[in-house]
């Protein structure tokens, strides 16, 4: 029987199709994707951010640490893969940024902690097979290498991969990777009102980046935009003038607490006020880049996504309205997994 959480995707679906006058051939393609959802394989998305790792059901740091065995017993079991001989927890902060992933087996041991934290969550066996479905933003995929290196990435060892996580051993086969480009994916979580809007920017701001695409009555077009301007650029930022002008050290943890929570504990008026007007620049970075790019935002509707864009909400609401025509802010960390699940699906339904 389909999913039915899938049913509203397969109205919108078909009702694109017919708006693009595909007839006969688009009620196949409804058709196969309909019998593929009965059967279908196991897809896991993992959304690999450079400050959070997500998939559809979970989140944590995209930060390990190696533990010792004499550790071992006081960590979350849910929190620690025993790997190729060595044992690893979520750690409290994340690991250093890099632009590619694939340069050491750090993202490949968070990916595996994720795809064991979905199996739990789902209730999923621990020995199985999956398509392990990831992103990468629109810019870096204009790299023509790039997608078939990611796909060796996870797929070394002919894909297998045996560990321990949550006290249950695994056995996990990685039968094929998909990538896909962040907020392309996402796009398929929206409503079919905002997807059909004559104009509409998706602006994914993350860890390391933030990723801009444009949709005119739901077609994408070559308006995209990558820049190194996620929110880890927002944290050294503060770090740098909060030490320059008072002499005091912050970590990233309590910029969130006094961005997300109002924690003011240990710091000054001054303190505080210093961090939220470096959060609201560097929202006002982040849009002049824009409309210095040619970016039409005034007279679209914006999408803002991510957990960057959750993180600097009420600096987004303060500002937009000077940049922006409409504007909405997506209080889902999970949105471009959920997109990236939906996005192999549709996928794997066409082949």
């Amino acid at each position: 029987m389909l999913d039915s959480s899938l049913v509203p995707q397969l109205k919108f679906l078909y009702y694109l199709t017919l708006k693009r006058k595909e007839g006969a051939a688009s009620v196949k393609w409804l058709l196969r994707y309909w019998r593929m959802e009965t059967n279908k394989p196991v897809i896991i998305a993992v959304d690999t951010g450079n400050k959070l790792i997500k998939t559809v059901n979970t989140s944590f740091v995209a930060g390990i640490e190696q533990i010792p065995e004499s550790l071992k017993a006081l960590s979350n079991p849910m929190d620690t893969i025993h790997y190729n001989g060595d044992a690893y927890s979520i750690g409290l902060s994340r690991t250093l940024w890099e632009r590619d992933k694939t340069k050491n087996s750090t993202y490949l041991i968070l990916t595996l902690l994720a795809v064991a934290k979905e199996i739990a969550f789902r209730k999923l066996p621990t020995e199985l097979d999956v398509v392990l479905v990831i992103g990468l933003p629109p810019g870096h995929l204009r790299e023509e290498t790039i997608v078939e290196k990611y796909r060796k990435y996870y797929l070394s060892n002919g894909g297998e991969y045996r560990f321990l996580c949550g006290d249950k051993r695994h056995r996990v086969k990685v039968k094929d990777v998909i990538v896909c480009p962040q907020n392309y994916s996402a796009v398929m979580t929206l409503s079919e009102s905002i997807v059909m809007l004559p104009s509409l920017y998706l602006i994914d701001i993350g860890g390391g980046t933030s990723d801009t695409v444009h949709f005119e009555y739901s077609k994408s077009d070559n308006r995209e935009v990558s820049l190194d301007l996620g929110v880890i650029v927002m944290y050294s930022e503060v770090t740098k003038k909060l030490d320059a002008k008072f002499g005091r050290k912050i970590s990233e943890t309590k910029v969130d607490d006094i961005l997300l929570r109002g924690d003011y504990t240990h710091y000054d008026a001054e303190h505080i006020q210093l961090v939220h007007d470096v959060a609201e620049q560097h929202i006002r970075t982040i849009l002049g880049k824009h409309k210095d790019l040619g970016m039409d935002l005034a007279s679209a509707h914006v999408v803002f996504l991510g957990g960057g864009s959750m993180l600097l909400k009420k600096q987004i609401q303060a500002v937009a309205s000077e940049f922006c025509g409409g504007l909405a802010v997506l209080n889902d960390i999970h949105a471009n997994a959920k997109g990236y699940e939906l996005f192999a699906r549709i996928k794997l339904a066409s082949v």
